[in-house]
């Protein structure tokens, strides 16, 4: 059948009326024209809806839906169900697009690409840092599982984006045809996880070297605050991994089990890290620690990076993996703490 070239973009939104018309203008002032902006109210409680309304009074293109606040996850899932497109594009409420970026991505797909990745600039405080497509322009497909995994190919970390659903173009058809969606009872790494699963069934994604996604962080943003149910959260993403790579075929690989270790050391160290970010009258120094040594007890054996590809593992997950054969858990922990306290000096 032939394809009409629509993109659809999806934008979800929760209170986001600080930041979304710089946000809608950016998709509305595409050079590519084709577009179909969905935009998701996800129960926001300040003026985002009616600005969203607003938006589709003065361009056709937009089309407004309100639900019951389900989070991120549920509002994206309620896009999909919508969007007609020929390819999808996600674009946070926060985030912000270059004007070409629709028009690049759409190329490769109208070339013959299956999934393409637009390279990006993370926005941070009043810093501007164009994202690393040197490192990802020409990996393999399992290179990908392993970048989109960890967050790190080799001992250069690629950053949250990586990870991250926007700025990427799919094909809606083989998310339909696979019955692809996010899991909703996950908001940390729930992208992730829609990723792995796409990646299942395409040939090799494709990166733009010019930046056209504008990534933003964010104070307040999820991974900055601290968090009651992280370790659940860092559970279920976790077995999610396992379980796609599992039916991928990739368990023997040594460069997913070197993933999976990196992923396991670096929730080891982030449980460590939201334990610091506790409130003060309710920091428990004893206690500090609790969550990290129970996720080393539960997932130890996993956090051992494989001779045949160690040389992709970061240095600090190296020096953790050397200590851990010496070292009692809770000396782990305070080498964890005093690598956390050094990278918020470097900040």
């Amino acid at each position: 059948m032939e394809r009409s070239g629509r993109v659809s973009v999806i934008v979800p939104v929760y209170n986001s009326g600080q930041w979304l018309e710089q946000c809608l203008n950016s998709i509305i002032g595409q050079t590519y024209q084709k577009l179909e902006i969905i935009v998701v109210d996800d129960g926001s409680t300040d003026h985002s809806f009616n600005l969203c309304r607003r938006y589709a009074e003065r361009d056709r293109r937009v089309q407004v839906y309100r639900k019951a606040n389900g989070g991120v996850s549920s509002a994206r899932n309620y896009g999909l169900r919508h969007a007609t497109g020929d390819w999808v594009m996600f674009v946070d409420a926060d985030d912000w697009l270059e004007c070409e970026a629709v028009e690049a991505a759409a190329a490769e797909m109208v070339s013959g690409g299956d999934f393409c990745f637009c390279n990006h600039y993370l926005h941070y405080k009043e810093t501007k840092k164009e994202g690393p497509w040197l490192y990802i322009s020409t990996i393999t497909k399992e290179e990908w599982y392993c970048a989109v995994i960890s967050g790190w190919k080799g001992d250069f970390c690629l950053g949250n984006y990586i990870r991250a659903i926007g700025g990427k173009l799919f094909d809606l058809r083989i998310i339909r045809e696979n019955e692809i969606q996010f899991r909703e009872d996950l908001y940390i790494g729930e992208d992730a996880l829609f990723i792995l699963q796409y990646l299942r069934f395409v040939k090799a994604p494709r990166a733009l070297a010019r930046a056209s996604y504008n990534y933003r962080i964010t104070e307040d943003s999820a991974v900055r605050r601290y968090k009651t149910d992280l370790r659940e959260q860092l559970v279920l993403q976790f077995e999610g991994i396992r379980e796609l790579i599992g039916k991928e075929g990739l368990g023997d690989s040594s460069y997913l089990q070197t993933a999976l270790a990196i992923f396991a050391w670096g929730s080891f160290n982030l449980l460590i890290h939201n334990g610091r970010l506790m409130p003060k009258g309710q920091r428990d120094k004893a206690e500090l620690c609790r969550e990290a040594v129970w996720w080393k007890d539960r997932y130890g054996r996993y956090m051992k990076c494989p001779a045949a590809a160690r040389k992709q593992t970061p240095r600090f997950i190296r020096l953790e993996c050397a200590l851990a054969g010496w070292l009692p858990v809770s000396a782990l922990c305070c080498v964890g703490i005093a690598h956390d306290r050094w990278k918020e000096g470097r900040k």
